[in-house]
């Protein structure tokens, strides 16, 4: 069986050049999420549009993005129970975006 999602493009961290981040469209839904901490932080803050997606949306201005909701993506990876996302500590959050939650 092959992934729920597709991956639109891999980014390299610029703070860590040892990780990689995917920005991923749902097969279910066609939604589009990113795996960096910033956009798990934003999609609950009720944005979702993290650093990634919107240089992905400048490069490549007639791909139709929509943003997967942190809803959508609590359901989502319920439907998907084999898929391995990482969970984020809220530290990493805040190290990453100097932000209280």
């Amino acid at each position: 069986m092959g992934h729920p999602y597709k991956v639109l493009i891999v980014v390299q961290s610029e703070s860590n050049p040892d990780k990689t981040y995917e920005i991923r469209t749902s097969h279910q839904d066609g939604k589009t999420y990113c795996t960096c901490p910033g956009w798990i932080f934003k999609a609950r803050k009720g944005d979702g549009i993290c650093k990634h997606i919107a240089a992905y949306r400048r490069s490549n201005p007639t791909d139709q993005v929509v943003i997967m909701t942190s809803d959508d993506f609590e359901n989502f990876k319920r439907a998907v129970p084999t898929l391995a996302i990482k969970r984020v500590k809220n530290t990493d959050v805040k190290r990453a975006y100097g932000e209280g939650l």
